[in-house]
């Protein structure tokens, strides 16, 4: 597993998890949407990470920074639009949590407005 860490942005604190279990980042996607959860990021050991926001009527925003500080955003396979469903997240997140990489199959564009440095970063 390529993944270092799991941080959870809430309204008023960031958690940060090393070598978590899928069920954890499962679980960090599942509260964004609510009144205190605003940002799940997944790090890996290379430095690639995978942020999710989003969640309000079951679409969200995910977007990747590569190693090489290459942003990109997701969009989503139906439309083309920047946000995507549940779905499609839980589909990416569990590729991202078990490989390390994006999910080729699907489409990404250039990154909107950059992204912040990946959980661990100092």
């Amino acid at each position: 597993m390529p993944l270092e860490y799991l941080g959870i942005d809430f309204t008023t604190r960031r958690e940060l998890t090393r070598d978590p279990s899928w069920d954890a980042a499962a679980t960090a996607i599942d509260l964004l949407g609510g009144e205190d959860v605003r940002l799940v990021r997944l790090s890996t050991r290379a430095g690639t990470s995978l942020s999710i926001g989003g969640g309000t009527d079951g679409r969200y925003d995910v977007r990747g920074v590569r190693c090489t500080g290459v942003g990109t955003s997701l969009l989503d396979p139906a439309n083309g639009g920047a946000e995507v469903p549940k779905a499609v997240v839980l589909r990416v997140a569990a590729l991202f949590y078990r490989d390390g990489r994006f999910d080729a199959t699907l489409s990404w564009g250039a990154a909107r407005m950059p992204v912040a440095a990946g959980v661990g970063d100092a």
